[in-house]
């Protein structure tokens, strides 16, 4: 493994929603050569709530379902997930994760640059605001 892959041990961050944990990230910001940016990180949505309705501008995003049915939200279609079913949310794709049936566990893999500040919520259960001021 080369040097400019960076392993910050776990760290969780919590959410109105649940959680998520921060498993690997590797940036390519001030790293020459550095590859493909990425981070790995696991999603935990309690039962009966949701993250916002959201899109990125700057990455993809593949999430694995682990444990759960979740009600996933790609674009204008919902549809229900079961454990080990992927789908890609392609850059600027609208998209929403909801645990209306029970809790649920999903491995994210973030493509490109992966920054938290690269959220453009376009509804959110919580009333937090991105910084454009967009719910």
């Amino acid at each position: 493994m080369s040097d400019d892959f960076y392993i910050r041990g776990i760290r969780r961050t919590d959410k109105p929603w649940g959680y998520y944990e921060t498993l690997f990230t590797r940036s390519a910001h001030g790293v020459r050569n550095a590859g493909n940016p990425f981070k790995v990180k696991v999603l935990y949505i309690e039962k009966g709530h949701r993250i916002s309705l959201q899109k990125h501008e700057n990455r993809r995003e593949i999430w694995t379902v682990i444990e759960g049915n979740p009600i996933v939200r790609k674009g204008s279609i919902d549809f229900i997930l079961s454990p080990g079913e992927t789908v890609v949310i392609e850059k600027g794709q609208t998209h929403r994760i909801e645990a209306d049936l029970d809790d649920v566990l999903i491995s994210e893999l973030q493509l490109g640059v992966c920054e938290e500040d690269d959220i453009e919520r376009l509804h959110d259960d919580y009333d937090r605001r991105t910084s454009g001021g967009v719910v």
